[in-house]
């Protein structure tokens, strides 16, 4: 692999005429190096600084704005006085920015993905002076990309792989000793006696760097010691994943219907329906508006209930139009001389008062029926009358 000091990178981004020789250059990057230079006006607060973003060793963007670098103490009132309580580390914000290459966007797809444990990674924000110097260095544990956002507008098709905005969270950092005692230029930031390349936990004191679930986090900076797969418990708490299977805000451990079908997660897996899936059998009706939630009445359910048309159902159909006595009592007839052939055996004669059923509804039908129930009413006993003449 090919190295290019940062310094280089800078000095060329400052002076190239495109974007695009830029990126070539910063596409072989390397890690920063210390800054060598004795002349102060380098180190002049008051001349802009650019900051360089390290993962991995690798510097992946050079932005011109950083903000959140540093934590605070929740104050507590006790016997009069203030106290520190929780500590809070602020989350950390680059602007204006060019990278290399897609890495961030691919970092930041592992967390809608939901790989945190894949996401979470070291990093580094390295301030350069204005020939590209290295003059401070913060260094992170357990960061992951929370947001990020595109320029507004691209001028050249190098701007693909510019950032407008990218904020990081993460699990602590600290700002980097000069390179004194056994650990040298990696410094030891929580003085523990294990440098920052290899401690655990670089932002707590942790000379032991017990780590019980073997996660890579020791256990003074991880929140669920015992599961794996999570350092914060989330929504969930250790041992159970933040899940949002349905995507509705609310992971599944809360979520009391996971699918939003009307029928609750309890109530499915007594029914046998999928709490994950609306419409388990696929008909177009969802669960909880489903009679039969387990076959697919596709084709065959003219008044969409989800279940297979069939004769017992159609007088029922009836019945719920409430329609006129003398209306309602004669289709109702003729459905029930209909089932009593069906039941004989005698399939021509049932098919013959289904027909019969279709023409009195056909006659009605703007008059004592409704247009919409005439439809629902005449493709039902074509249903029934299809599944007969198989």
């Amino acid at each position: 692999m090919v190295t290019i000091d940062v310094k280089t990178i800078f000095c060329s981004f400052m002076h190239v005429t495109t974007l695009t020789t830029f990126f070539l250059l910063l596409s072989n990057n390397s890690s920063v190096h210390a800054a060598t230079s004795t002349d102060t006006r380098q180190d002049d607060p008051l001349v802009g600084f650019n900051y360089a973003l390290e993962v991995k060793e690798q510097v992946v963007g050079i932005f011109t704005t950083v903000g959140g670098i540093g934590s605070e103490s929740e104050v507590i009132n006790e016997s009069s006085q203030k106290i520190p309580g929780r500590l809070i580390w602020h989350d950390v914000t680059l602007s204006k920015g060019v990278t290399s290459n897609l890495y961030l966007w691919t970092w930041r797809k592992q967390v809608e993905d939901g790989d945190m444990l894949g996401a979470r990674r070291d990093f580094n924000i390295v301030m350069l002076n204005q020939v590209g110097e290295e003059l401070a260095r913060w260094n992170f544990s357990g960061g992951w990309p929370s947001k990020i956002a595109a320029p507004r507008r691209t001028q050249t098709e190098a701007m693909n792989a510019a950032v407008e905005e990218i904020t990081i969270v993460h699990m602590g950092g600290y700002l980097q000793q000069p390179a004194s005692g056994s650990c040298g230029q990696k410094g030891d930031g929580d003085g523990d006696g294990v440098c920052n390349d290899t401690d655990n936990c670089p932002v707590a004191t942790n000379p032991g760097q017990a780590d019980a679930d073997i996660d890579g986090f020791g256990d003074e900076c991880d929140a669920c010691s015992n599961d794996a797969n999570k350092t914060d418990p989330g929504s969930c708490g250790c041992g159970i994943a933040d899940v949002d299977s349905d995507y509705d805000g609310a992971m599944d451990c809360v979520d009391l219907d996971d699918d939003n079908d009307g029928l609750s997660d309890q109530d499915e897996a007594k029914s046998g329906t999928d709490p994950l899936n609306p419409d388990t059998d696929g008909d177009g009706v969802e669960d909880g508006k489903d009679r039969c939630p387990l076959n697919n009445a596709t084709g065959q359910d003219a008044n969409a209930d989800g279940c297979i048309d069939a004769i017992e159902g159609l007088s029922q159909v009836v019945q719920n139009i409430d329609l006129p006595g003398g209306t309602d009592n004669s289709l109702r007839s003729k459905i029930a001389n209909a089932q009593t052939s069906i039941e004989s055996g005698n399939t021509k004669a049932a098919i013959k008062k289904l027909k019969a059923f279709i023409s009195q509804v056909k006659a009605q039908r703007g008059k004592k029926i409704t247009e919409e129930d005439a439809t629902t009413l005449i493709e039902y006993a074509n249903n029934l009358i299809d599944a007969l003449s198989i």
